[in-house]
């Protein structure tokens, strides 16, 4: 495999690369069932850390429809359990087998208006991602809401360390991974009978994402990544790591144009992007992508501070979202809830729908 280009790890850092052929295969995950907060169900596998508490949580971000690639969803899952990480992967809806729907589903006028065939007379159990209309993908960021909320209730069992979380991502799972995380940066638990807002956002439980090949646009509508990339290094908490081939010259742009932005600080860089030889091979079928991004997890690892676990009491705590340009947050959570409730992603990034 080609050297990796991380100069803030490995330079910067002085650390030396672990070789990956000594970590060995997994073990089997237990199969789970994630429920959205505009009620879908997802099927997910769900991978046990050895570390229990001190287990960093993982989420795994599989491309949508017929560019999905969950055998190296799991390829990844199953190499940063080996190494002490709790792993959460899963299709996501109308991808794979995430296709039952509860009857609540349909009252979410989202789901009504966007969803080709949908009747409110006859609700369907089953949705496709081929009945999605243009404008439906960005609401997918509730699936990976979902996907934190099961691993805050695993965290609160003593199964894993949800204050320190790492996405990893492929091509559009990474795009709405990106956007789910600038969402995480809006959301704070409340307290109190007036409503008071602590102050950590919940986004600050991210300590790294990798992103392979992120798609620009979703559904035509530009997601502007850079940007968002730029807003959540220059936080200085989470280091993102950006994985393309060769003579990819959209992914090359895009990574100097992150790098660039984002690695302006004397205190280090906090972007890097590792180039792969070009291969006729799908991104996310390469055995070398797999590697570089369980590489880039488990070094961002080495450098990142390691917070103690804390009992989180995640379904009987609220949470609010600090939309811009709004004096008075909108509700995600209500005590006892389970879930969060679909989150208002076109407010929260200034999307123009």
């Amino acid at each position: 495999m080609t050297a990796t280009r991380f100069p803030w790890l490995l330079t910067l850092f002085g650390i030396t690369v672990t070789s990956l052929a000594s970590v060995r295969a997994g073990d089997s995950p237990e199969a789970v069932t994630l429920t959205t907060g505009d009620w879908a169900n997802l099927s997910a596998r769900y991978y046990t850390g050895d570390r229990g508490g001190r287990s960093p949580a993982v989420i795994v971000l599989d491309d949508l429809g017929a560019d999905a690639r969950p055998a190296a969803c799991d390829a990844v899952a199953r190499r940063l359990a080996k190494d002490g990480f709790t792993v959460l992967c899963f299709d996501f809806r109308g991808c794979g087998r995430s296709r039952s729907v509860e009857p609540e589903f349909w009252d979410d006028p989202n789901n009504r208006q966007l969803m080709k065939g949908a009747k409110t007379d006859t609700p369907a159990e089953a949705i496709r991602f081929a009945e999605f209309k243009p404008g439906y993908l960005p609401t997918l960021v509730n699936d990976i809401a979902a996907a934190r909320s099961y691993l805050e209730r695993r965290n609160d069992g003593m199964e894993c360390n949800t204050n320190q979380i790492y996405v990893v991502g492929f091509g559009r799972g990474a795009t709405l991974g990106q956007m789910w995380v600038a969402a995480e940066w809006a959301r704070y638990r409340v307290s109190g009978s007036s409503g008071k807002r602590a102050a950590r956002p919940e986004g600050k439980a991210v300590a790294g994402c990798v992103w392979v090949r992120p798609a620009h646009d979703l559904d035509r509508q530009v997601i502007p990544l850079p940007d968002l990339i730029k807003n959540l290094t220059a936080k200085r908490t989470a280091m993102v790591g950006l994985v393309h081939a060769a003579g990819d010259l959209a992914g090359e742009q895009f990574a100097r144009q992150c790098v660039e932005a984002s690695n302006t600080s004397s205190r280090g860089r906090w972007v890097a992007s590792a180039v792969l030889p070009r291969s006729g091979t799908a991104m996310g079928d390469r055995d070398d992508v797999i590697e570089q991004a369980v590489k880039y997890v488990t070094e961002i690892r080495k450098v990142q501070e390691s917070p103690p676990w804390d009992d989180h009491d995640f379904v009987n705590r609220r949470y609010v979202w600090a939309v811009a340009g709004s004096a008075v947050g909108t509700q995600a959570k209500d005590e006892g809830d389970e879930n969060l409730q679909p989150i208002p992603i076109s407010r929260i990034l200034g999307l123009k729908k």
